[in-house]
């Protein structure tokens, strides 16, 4: 009886010890504040009204009675430590948070620039808020950014590395560029992974629910399982290339989505005449894989690379172009392709006799990615044993003479790419 009342006693102490009124005496002009401090999230004032202080970062205190703790910068809400149901907000403390909905995914950063595109200009600020200024942006559709951090300047633009304004490298020296990069969702379907859950998230809508994937750093997730009945999200970093991958869903109501991941075609020693959209100095083989990515002034689909120089070349071509050579007629070029391959429907079928390569013990989406980069033969179907994980490559395709459907074995799936 005597532990329980001690800790009635703190608890009421605490209550009582966060109800005070708030002294602010003379006008502000009495005060002798010094120097602005330094912040890295911008400046406020402190809860008088008197002097600079700073506006509070992400996971740092806010809240208290006249937010006498902190205000969240721009973009962040502090939110309050419930410890005290019955406490009023008024009085609560918290932590500043950020919406989950405004986290994007940067491309590398690089020495490059946009001239004449400065929609906003920002002094004195550290690179991470300068990100999160432009993706809390409501005037404009900030798309890019060029920090300098000499001066800590921030410049946020609604243009990306694809105008005509774009800089590699940049004429003025210190500036660094990156810009958002979007993730691509799959069509949603009737489809589950069996025991790949990763997170589950509770109340949420779907949009939250990728956005929660797409800011996940406990693991890489590429996928999500939704419930729109109960508003139920599920993360996983498994994809539809899983074993335990369903279609449709064995349990009903469930809609399933995944990342789109390009993959690249092995890299070789090729290039394509006279088909350069653009072309980029300075950048890394990696950094020319997303500059591809991101284009939206043409449909990027494959790349030359030089080391030597780190030259990028980015065309809408592909190796199916006239002007394709292999070998290369210029030393020093590796050239890779987009693979985006439409597959038919999975179906029980298969193809006699017509066995181009047998890979043993991987998943059926490795199969088909093992279809999709081959370079020994024109790969256009493949048939899958799921019990014993048995993948058979093709060139062959169902109007061959040699398809059966049903297959006179049990167990085989076939598919064969569209297009």
């Amino acid at each position: 009886m005597m532990a329980r009342s001690v800790n009635v006693a703190l608890s009421l102490l605490a209550l009582a010890n966060r109800s005070f009124a708030l002294s602010c005496v003379g006008p502000s002009d009495e005060f002798d504040c010094g120097d602005p401090p330094t912040c890295s999230y911008g400046l406020t004032t402190d809860a008088c009204g008197h002097c600079s202080a700073c506006f509070k970062g992400p996971d740092e205190k806010c809240g208290g009675p006249w937010n006498i703790i902190g205000i969240c910068a721009e973009g962040l809400k502090c939110e309050l430590d419930q410890t005290f149901p019955d406490l009023n907000d008024f009085n609560k403390d918290g932590i500043c948070e950020k919406n989950v909905q405004s986290e994007w995914t940067w491309a590398p950063e690089t020495n490059a620039c946009i001239l004449d595109n400065n929609n906003l200009v920002l002094e004195s600020i550290s690179f991470e808020f300068c990100k999160f200024l432009c993706q809390v942006q409501i005037d404009f559709d900030c798309r890019s950014l060029e920090y300098h951090s000499n001066d800590r300047r921030c410049v946020l633009s609604e243009a990306t590395s694809t105008s005509s304004n774009y800089s590699q490298p940049c004429y003025v020296m210190g500036w660094t560029f990156t810009e958002v990069i979007e993730w691509k969702w799959a069509p949603e379907t009737n489809d589950c992974i069996v025991d790949n859950n990763n997170l589950v998230l509770e109340s949420i809508s779907l949009d939250d629910c990728k956005a929660h994937c797409q800011v996940q750093i406990d693991f890489d997730c590429r996928s999500l399982e939704y419930n729109t009945n109960d508003r139920r999200c599920v993360l996983s970093e498994a994809t539809s290339t899983s074993i335990n991958h369903r279609q449709p869903c064995h349990i009903t109501g469930w809609t399933f989505t995944e990342v789109i991941v390009w993959t690249w075609s092995p890299e070789t020693n090729a290039c394509i005449v006279d088909n350069n959209n653009l072309v980029l100095e300075s950048i890394s083989l990696a950094e020319c894989k997303t500059r591809c990515k991101v284009q939206n002034e043409f449909d990027c689909r494959s790349l030359e690379y030089r080391s030597n120089d780190s030259r990028c070349i980015l065309s809408e071509a592909t190796r199916t172009f006239n002007n394709y050579r292999q070998p290369c007629h210029i030393m020093g070029w590796i050239f890779t392709e987009v693979i985006e391959w439409t597959w038919a429907p999975k179906t029980n079928a298969c193809i006699v006799g017509n066995n181009n390569l047998v890979v043993e013990s991987i998943s059926l989406g490795e199969c088909k990615t093992r279809c999709q980069v081959q370079n020994d033969f024109d790969c256009q179907s493949i048939e899958y044993h799921t019990n014993d994980r048995r993948c058979v490559l093709s060139e062959a395709t169902s109007n061959s003479i040699d398809y059966r459907q049903p297959c006179y074995i049990t167990g085989w799936t076939f598919t064969e790419v569209i297009g």
